[in-house]
């Protein structure tokens, strides 16, 4: 009497950045030889996303449609099952349900510029006046993004909660240098809060824009009075 063994199916999750690369997942499996067992999507009783993989016959997973986007308004959204099906060369198969997480990678897009922008976004102003732009983030994970700046210049400027950038006190044109109304600093958004010391957690993502802030003078008409003969 000869006693043949059910393959044993030991892949159970599976984790994957979202915008990752495709490149799969070696399904693993216990057989007396498992480089002849066979794979396949195991139809007859599917995962709530079967639809959603592709498999080959030696065990590689693949999203069918390439990594799906993280979806930050439920965290079980992110949560792929798929069944899968392994064959031996004795015609024994097991099924096993497998689950993928997409994890969120993606830092928050400062919304109006673009993030490949080579240089500073340049902005100008009157001089006397304090705010200089209210800038907005998009995130797919997250509610609530958070702003924070850095740079040459960033002492002069506050930025709030709602992403509004302003001196903080009203600057006035330098005549004499221009270059002094030249302002440098970077703008740091995250999809999770600063540390109380201002450094990024670990688990944040975030992005940088550098910012060139130039302010421009008000003409002052320095006339006031004339004589003039009869």
């Amino acid at each position: 009497v000869t006693v043949l063994g059910i393959p044993d199916i030991t892949s159970t999750t599976f984790d994957i950045d979202e915008a990752g690369a495709n490149s799969g997942f070696q399904l693993a499996v216990v057989d007396e030889t498992p480089a002849n067992v066979v794979w396949m999507l195991d139809d007859a009783n599917p995962g709530a996303e079967q639809g959603a993989f592709a498999l080959s016959a030696n065990g590689d997973l693949t999203f069918l449609n390439g990594v799906p986007a993280y979806d930050g308004t439920a965290a079980e959204n992110n949560d792929y099952e798929v069944r899968v099906k392994a064959v031996d060369q004795d015609g024994l198969s097991s099924t096993k349900l497998i689950t993928v997480t997409v994890n969120d990678a993606l830092a928050p897009t400062i919304d109006d510029i673009p993030t490949n922008i080579a240089n500073a976004a340049q902005f100008t102003m009157t001089e006397g006046d304090t705010a200089v732009k209210t800038f907005t983030a998009s995130d797919e994970s997250a509610g609530t993004v958070y702003w924070q700046l850095s740079g040459t210049d960033s002492a002069d400027f506050a930025i709030t909660d709602a992403g509004v950038l302003s001196f903080v006190n009203a600057p006035d044109y330098d005549s004499t240098t221009p270059a002094n109304n030249t302002y440098d600093l970077t703008i740091t958004v995250s999809d999770t809060a600063f540390n109380g010391d201002g450094s990024i957690p670990g688990t944040a993502h975030t992005r940088d824009v550098d910012i060139q802030v130039t302010v421009l003078g008000i003409p002052d008409i320095t006339s006031t009075t004339f004589d003039i003969d009869e």
